[in-house]
Order: structure tokens, then C-alpha cells, then sequence
């Protein structure tokens, strides 16, 4: 639509019509030390990169990482979004301390706040309640690009995938443990998970372990214009999410 858009993360990409910003130090999807060091490095040079780029809104993407970072840098106008990873605590026992006082740090001088759901606005109103205004934003897909393919599938096996981070939330380890007792039925499935995260490495291992061995293909990240072609080879796509912190699958609606 004409609008000039700058990204600052701590990964590269490459995003056409997107100018980005790398901010990475040390392989981010690796030792937790990596990403730490990418935030902080973010962190200081966020400033400098907000007045050579003079940005109409700055719209941080998580809210408690950078939220937090916009918040301390006193970047103006700020749109924060809130998503169930930033919200919804998946650990042992409440949420720390140290956590909810960021959140209320990056939210409560935002000048509006983007929730895709309203189960995400009222995980707001329970944490901070005197918020700036919610706005709602439900997730779209694009069915001109998401829909079925037109000629059946030739392949006489029936591939069954996933597409997502490689997550504890996401549950990589149970697509894989339901494939191996799929795979001990019939001969005639394959298997395909798509993604990166810390846990790809460990799920390779697992699948060897459950004696997937050449059923199961991990065909790394595959970028957003590429998924729904990636969808349309498959005959069932499985989401195996075991968090509540999940507050919209859009992964669901794209299949």
C-alpha cells in the first residue's frame, strides 16, 4: 500500500519491499546467552536507528521483550502487541514478579494496544487493569492465496505434516511420538515437519529414536509466501499445541 517498512530484529531476513535491521550476536535460535546479548545490542541501538529512520508509529512486535525495549528508549507513537507467549505464563506454578512488572512496563505507556483475540484483551484487563485503549485485529488469511489445490495428489502415500516453531508449546515430540505408532501401522504414510527453533536438533534425535528414519522429513523454515504451498502437499496437517498460551492458532485457519 505505499508504506515504507523497517524491521529491527535480532534475525536477518530477507523480506520483499522490507528494509531490515539485523541485531543478531551469535546464533539466536541457539545457546538462551545469544539471544540475550541480541536484545541488549538491540537495546542500544534502537535510538540511533529511530532517528535516522524517523518513524511515523513504532510497533513492537512482543511485549515483553520489545515492548520493554521501546519502552526504555521512549520510542513515540507506540503500538504494542500482545500475543499469549508474552501473557499467558506456561511455567511452574504464578507468574514471576519480574515478568508481570515488565509487561505492565511495556503496556501501560503504549499509546494503544493490538490484540488478536478477545481472550488476549481480557489477559490484559486481569494484569494491568487502567490499560491504554485495546484494539482487536483477529487474524486474516488470504484465501486467494490459502486454498485447495486443484488437482488431486499423485503421490500414493499419504503425507501428513506440521508446520510450526520447534517448541515445547507446540508439542514437535508428540507429532512425532503419534507418527511413530502411525508409521507402525500402515507403510503407506510420510511424514514432513517444517520449522526451525531450538528444538529441531532434538526432535531429529527423537525421530531416529522412534525409528522414523526415512519417513519423516524436516525440511527446515519455510518463509510465510511459501506455506501455502507447503499446506496444499499434504494430505492432514496436525497442530498438537499443549498450552494455553496458544491464544490463536492461525496455522488453523491458513489449513
Amino acid at each position: 500500500r505505499g508504506h515504507n517498512v523497517t524491521l529491527v530484529s535480532i534475525r536477518a531476513a530477507i523480506i520483499p519491499g522490507v528494509k531490515v535491521l539485523p541485531r543478531s550476536v551469535g546464533k539466536v535460535d541457539g545457546l538462551k546467552i545469544w539471544p540475550l546479548l541480541s536484545y541488549i545490542r538491540l537495546l542500544l541501538t534502537l535510538p540511533f536507528d529511530l532517528r535516522r529512520e524517523r518513524p511515523d508509529i513504532v510497533n513492537p512486535q512482543y511485549c515483553i521483550t520489545h515492548g520493554t525495549i521501546a519502552a526504555l528508549v521512549g520510542a513515540r507513537p507506540r503500538v504494542v502487541n500482545v500475543w499469549g507467549s508474552d501473557l499467558i505464563w506456561d511455567g511452574a506454578g504464578a507468574t514471576p514478579w519480574w515478568r508481570k512488572a515488565l509487561i505492565r512496563f511495556s503496556l501501560q505507556g503504549a499509546d494503544t494496544i493490538i490484540s488478536t483475540s478477545q481472550f488476549m484483551a481480557d489477559a490484559v484487563e486481569n494484569i494491568l487493569p487502567n490499560h491504554p485503549p485495546i484494539t482487536l485485529v483477529p487474524f486474516g488469511v488470504d484465501t486467494s492465496h490459502f486454498m485447495p489445490r486443484t488437482e488431486p495428489n499423485k503421490n500414493s502415500k499419504v503425507r501428513i505434516g506440521f508446520v510450526k516453531t520447534f517448541a515445547k508449546k507446540y508439542a514437535p515430540d508428540i507429532f512425532i511420538k503419534a507418527a511413530a505408532i502411525a508409521a507402525h501401522q500402515s507403510p503407506d504414510i510420510e511424514f514432513t515437519m517444517a520449522g526451525r527453533g531450538r528444538l529441531l536438533d532434538q526432535m531429529r534425535q527423537l525421530a531416529a529414536e522412534q525409528g522414523l528414519g526415512g519417513r519423516i522429513a524436516f525440511p527446515g523454515f519455510v518463509p510465510h509466501d511459501a506455506v501455502a504451498e507447503y499446506m496444499r502437499g499434504l494430505d492432514v496437517l496436525v497442530n498438537c499445541s499443549r498450552s494455553d498460551s496458544e491464544s490463536f492458532g492461525v496455522v488453523i485457519c491458513e489449513a
